[in-house]
């Protein structure tokens, strides 16, 4: 898969390889997500030998049919500093030099879509809801392109962004995002007894896709996929992500 200056190969033992046009020729830039040991299954979180995980909270009690799928692993130091370029490019997707990522980032979530739609038959699609423009433009057109209809999640899900958070974060997420009291009748139409897709950029403890899964059950879907960009990885994080510094060389 390619843009005009960018493609992408995934293979088995490196994941993503991404590749861009330099001088006429096609240069490797860098990779994302190769094989690990061992990792959860429900929610991917890399694991030792004979280790238990802690951390997906947000799914442990969700009762429907639903799967989540992630690019590769956010990894930082203790520092907030990115320990790969991947994760370099989810913090500047949350801030505002981001937006020069967005090809970058659209072709990465677009091929993992893809993947995922050879497995199953995807009719819908929405997001967690966001501030974060490029996050927006990133889910709201590769929905599009690929012909998916769109819900977008403010038509059903009433957010709180003024809401102060607190330790318990499944409470916190309960309060956040609300199903609204009023909404199109179509958006039943549209859900119902279809599988669907929501898009979000980091996942790390799931409270806040579990509770978006949540909302959208209430609408009866066949199947919820969560497509993430990235996943968290081995204890580097707090329990709230802030963002993190960004080293003064930047590649």
């Amino acid at each position: 898969m390619k843009s005009s200056k960018l493609r992408i190969e995934i293979t088995p033992s490196r994941g993503f390889v991404l590749f861009r046009k330099t001088n006429g020729e096609w240069q490797e830039y860098y990779s994302i997500g190769g094989p690990i040991q061992k990792r959860c299954r429900i929610c991917g979180y890399p694991l030792a030998e004979n280790q238990n995980c802690n951390h997906h909270k947000g799914l442990e009690k969700l009762k429907f049919d639903y799967s989540v799928y992630f690019v590769g692993y956010y990894e930082t130091n203790f520092n907030g500093n990115p320990l790969n370029i991947f994760t370099k490019r989810i913090i500047d997707m949350r801030i505002a030099e981001g937006k020069k990522y967005y090809d970058e980032l659209f072709l990465i979530l677009d091929s993992l879509f893809k993947l995922i739609s050879k497995k199953q038959t995807i009719t819908w699609g929405s997001w967690v809801p966001s501030r974060n423009k490029i996050l927006l433009k990133v889910a709201y057109n590769l929905l599009l392109r690929n012909n998916i209809n769109i819900v977008k999640p403010d038509a059903i899900i009433k957010t709180d962004y003024h809401l102060d958070r607190i330790s318990d974060k499944r409470n916190y997420v309960l309060d956040k995002y609300q199903l609204r009291k009023i909404y199109n009748p179509q958006t039943s139409q549209i859900i119902e007894n279809k599988s669907g897709i929501i898009i979000d950029d980091i996942m790390h403890t799931s409270h806040t896709l579990g509770r978006i899964f949540e909302i959208f059950n209430n609408f009866n879907p066949k199947c919820l996929i969560g497509l993430i960009f990235s996943r968290t990885g081995k204890g580097k994080h707090n329990l709230y992500l802030k963002y993190p510094n960004i080293p003064e060389n930047k590649k």
